[in-house]
């Protein structure tokens, strides 16, 4: 179809739709200088010279200058070496975040040096957790800190103190004992079964095993001595010269013995109850008053005496329906040489502890009675008002003592009947 058509002069702007050319054209014209480039390849320059291509880069390939020359494709530690963290290398990051791995650190010995003089120099820390292993740098108290707890599956050596509030292990071992002052023993072996004993900052030492009956007592000053026996009721107020006091006494069984000398038992004074032995039920089966002016001995139940009853006071009550002697004969007036004696017995209308006597005149040596005068029962001498008539026996009768008015005498022979007038 014809139309109009532009003719390309010198300084005219041309506006093609192709333009083919038989040669490439120059980079010094703008071109590239060459007719192919690589698929993938990164291009060089080359000055005026043709742009060249580098071949695809394959996986973890990197171009690498030398400040000279073209850039080199590298990769693997060479490429790490470049970019300064190659394994000889120190580099420095203000953080490194690792989402899994392992940091593995070998070719020797490690140093990490960390920022001196911080209380958290590093910090291991994990989400609502910090300080899990912590490591203070600061000045003269550099140590490892955790805020949580350590588990170690071997063993733990140290030559410094350790300081925790709580360890659990299976078996821990040092070279020395634990000073007391580190909460050790400062021992390493203690006596089996004997008694442990502190010594301030010194090792904790133990006695030797207590025998039977051995205790530990104090002085106030030093150690506590082992004691027994004698010496040990001693010291705790039990012994032989010590009067003791108790609330209750109670024993299981056993004796009382009260040895070297005369004992004297002092009770409560003015109780009407001041020692009373009683059992399960009975109360008072033996009781000792010590009211004033009324002091004396009650019994609730009975009374047995082996051996002689003696009573040196000057009257004897005994409060019972009726009195039963067990004993053939009773003596009376015992405590004179001579003197009147008998049995009064209180009635009618006479005064208290008096009354109608049955007595022995010591005077006429006669047996009598006296009634109408009461006889008191602290009276030391009688008025009888009528004596005993006596039946003599014959072989008697030329005694003195029976040949006594009123006295009767009967004949053995023949039955005949006699009075003494």
């Amino acid at each position: 179809m014809a139309s109009w058509k532009k003719i390309i002069v010198s300084g005219s702007a041309a506006e093609l739709s192709s333009l083919t050319l038989d040669t490439a054209l120059a980079v010094a014209q703008g071109g590239t200088g060459a007719s192919t480039l690589t698929d993938g390849g990164v291009l060089l320059g080359s000055g005026t010279g043709a742009i060249t291509a580098t071949a695809v880069l394959t996986d973890g390939q990197m171009l690498v200058g030398d400040g000279t020359t073209d850039p080199a494709i590298e990769s693997g530690a060479t490429l790490r070496t470049s970019i300064g963290v190659g394994t000889g290398d120190s580099p420095q990051f203000t953080d490194l975040t690792l989402t899994g791995g392992n940091i593995t650190l070998t070719g020797g010995a490690t140093d990490i040096d960390v920022i001196d003089n911080n209380a958290s120099a590093l910090s291991i820390d994990a989400t609502g957790k910090a300080g899990i292993l912590e490591i203070d740098s600061t000045n003269s108290k550099e140590q490892v800190k955790m805020s949580g707890g350590l588990f170690v599956t071997g063993n733990i050596t140290g030559s410094g103190a350790v300081s925790a509030s709580s360890i659990v292990t299976d078996t821990l071992t040092l070279d020395t004992a634990l000073a007391v002052a580190q909460g050790g023993t400062g021992a390493t072996s203690l006596t089996d079964g004997g008694v442990l004993l502190g010594s301030g900052t010194g090792a904790i030492t133990a006695t030797s095993v207590l025998g039977d009956g051995e205790m530990l007592v104090g002085d106030a000053s030093g150690d506590p001595s082992v004691e027994s026996g004698a010496t040990l009721r001693t010291s705790i107020g039990v012994g032989t010269g010590d009067s003791p006091q108790f609330t209750n006494l109670t024993l299981t069984g056993g004796e009382i013995t009260l040895t070297g000398g005369a004992t004297d038992i002092d009770l409560i004074d003015n109780n009407s109850s001041a020692l009373s032995f009683d059992a399960s039920g009975k109360a008072g089966i033996l009781e000792i008053d010590t009211t004033n002016s009324g002091e004396g001995v009650k019994m609730s139940g009975n009374l047995t005496v082996e051996g002689d009853f003696v009573v040196n006071g000057n009257t004897t009550n005994a409060n019972v329906a009726n009195l039963l002697v067990e004993d053939r004969f009773i003596l009376l007036n015992s405590g004179s040489a001579s003197g009147d004696g008998g049995l009064i017995v209180q009635s009618g209308s006479a005064t208290a502890m008096s009354g109608a006597a049955f007595v022995f005149d010591q005077n006429v040596e006669r047996w009598g009675v006296q009634t109408d005068v009461a006889l008191g029962s602290i009276a030391t001498t009688s008025s009888p008002e009528a004596y005993q008539v006596n039946y003599v026996l014959n072989a008697n009768t030329g005694s003195a003592t029976y040949n006594v008015k009123g006295n009767l005498k009967i004949d053995d022979s023949n039955g005949d009947i006699f009075i003494y007038s």
